[in-house]
């Protein structure tokens, strides 16, 4: 049951840090252009089909976009910031804390995933057809536990690589096993921090 404490306080702590400074709005409103252009595209074809994988795959994309690289840039920040040290030394396992900041991010980040689900719908101005709700209540339920996995799985390893250039960091990091000797590194070439 402690554990749970633990993770409802990071939950807590995490919402109140998002919602402490303007970049939530960056969440909520930042995709909107193109999801408007793409729901404005989708709305003058004549495949239904097509603006209903635009509704909701927008959405799922803001969240898993937002999810994993800002919970990297927050551990990043706990790093610099001197406070990740106390998280790894308390008694609470650090997997526990981690996962509640992970929840709350992903929490945030649905509203986003709101904003442009109603905004394909207000661009468009048509209903999405939805070919059985049955299906997709589940599916979106499993969507957004891959995305709360790949944040949770994914938030170490943007610490490790330096969290300044979020996911493409944990590319460039592989850059050089994957080229030849010959070749320079372009992890190099970036600097590190």
């Amino acid at each position: 049951m402690g554990y749970y404490y633990a993770m409802r306080a990071a939950f807590h702590q995490q919402i109140k840090l998002i919602m402490g400074s303007a970049n939530y709005l960056v969440i909520l409103i930042g995709a909107v252009p193109t999801v408007a252009m793409l729901a404005w595209i989708a709305g003058r074809g004549d495949n239904p089909t097509v603006l209903a994988y635009i509704s909701i795959g927008a959405g799922l994309m803001i969240i898993w976009n937002s999810a994993p690289t800002r919970m990297g840039w927050l551990l990043d920040e706990e790093l610099g910031n001197g406070t990740l040290e106390l998280n790894l030394v308390s008694r609470t396992p650090v997997m526990f804390v981690l996962f509640g900041k992970v929840l709350a991010v992903s929490a945030f980040n649905t509203l986003g995933g709101l904003v442009a689900f109603f905004t394909v719908l207000i661009v468009s101005q048509e209903l999405v057809d939805v070919g059985s709700v049955a299906l997709l209540i589940p599916s979106l339920f499993f969507a957004m536990i891959a995305i709360i996995a790949t944040g949770y799985i994914f938030s170490p390893l943007f610490l490790l690589v330096g969290g300044g250039g979020g996911f493409f960091n944990a590319l460039v990091l592989s850059a050089p096993s994957v080229a030849d000797s010959s070749t320079p590194s372009p992890y190099f070439l970036l600097g590190s921090k």
